[in-house]
């Protein structure tokens, strides 16, 4: 059973062009693969990093927040307003955790959001600023960013933290 030498030229003409187009069809399939998973993680990362930004600017804002409450001048009034738009940009952010978080950061980030809704409440009912909702506010915040910080790393696969000193070198 011998071959035809003109299939056997017609075939040496076209292996290189059908390997050609499948090599450039599997690069781009897989090229396009890695491309959304990197927009993917830059997606995620950015909603970590926003959120922790948030969280750390709604804790200062808290902390300040008696001082401005009891307060009647203009400044502290906008400063007041200011502080309340933080909390509600957090809240709207950190609605969209179920997109972005990992188990352990959607935990937190329930938590706080519950936290600050209930500390809210109270602080509507009694008609003034409660010091102690205050500060459950700001602790919520710091252990949500901790929290956070730790989804940020490992979405990065960096290792965990170790504890260094805080003792000045002498």
């Amino acid at each position: 059973m011998t071959q035809s030498p003109v299939l056997l030229e017609i075939t040496k003409a076209f292996a290189g062009p059908v390997a050609t187009v499948l090599a450039v069809f599997l690069v781009s399939v897989l090229g396009l693969r890695a491309f959304r998973a990197q927009k993917a993680l830059e997606r995620r990362l950015e909603w970590y990093e926003r959120a922790y930004a948030l969280l750390d600017e709604t804790a200062e804002f808290y902390s300040q927040w008696p001082s401005y409450a009891e307060s009647q001048s203009p400044e502290a009034k906008a400063r007041l307003d200011e502080s309340m738009k933080a909390a509600n940009a957090l809240r709207d952010h950190l609605g969209r955790s179920w997109l972005y978080a990992d188990q352990d950061a959607h935990e937190a980030v329930e938590s706080l959001r519950d936290n600050i809704h209930e500390a809210h409440e109270r602080m509507l009912q009694s008609g003034h600023v409660l010091p102690a909702e205050v500060k459950r506010i700001i602790v919520s915040c710091t252990i949500t960013s901790l929290r956070l910080s730790i989804g940020i790393r490992k979405q990065l696969a960096l290792p965990p933290l170790k504890p260094t000193s805080t003792k000045a070198a002498g």
